[in-house]
């Protein structure tokens, strides 16, 4: 679970499998039917985690599988923005970010069969 403000972020998982797959908005005060579904899962080979960055500048999902992952990032300061993939998922690409201030470093199988470590200035791209 995220706290930003009145909201909180949190993620539900499916009822049969128990697999976590959306994540949701929830305002302080009002009932759980208007929560709102930031994002949703629909591949079952991927999971979902949530949290803040080291920073708190930013509200993290993390999807990933065991081939593959995907960063999206809500701005701390405007949690009702809508989320950003850092790096679009692509087959066989494994990344983890870590927000460093000014900069991201991102730890990669891009081009590295054992990983690299890569920094990203904020606003920069990491890869077209």
């Amino acid at each position: 679970m995220v706290f930003r403000l009145r909201l909180i972020f949190y993620i539900q998982r499916d009822p049969i499998t128990l697999l976590p797959y959306r994540v949701l908005r929830h305002k302080l005060g009002d009932e759980q039917e208007k929560d709102k579904v930031i994002y949703e899962e629909t591949d079952n080979t991927f999971h979902l985690s949530l949290g803040n960055s080291r920073t708190m500048s930013y509200i993290e999902i993390q999807v990933f599988s065991t081939t593959s992952s995907e960063t999206l990032l809500i701005p701390s300061d405007k949690p009702l923005s809508k989320p950003k993939s850092f790096q679009k998922r692509q087959k066989g690409h494994l990344y983890w970010i870590e927000d460093d201030g000014d900069r991201f470093l991102v730890q990669t199988n891009l081009d590295a069969k054992n990983f690299k470590i890569m920094q990203v200035p904020k606003g920069g791209v990491f890869k077209e």
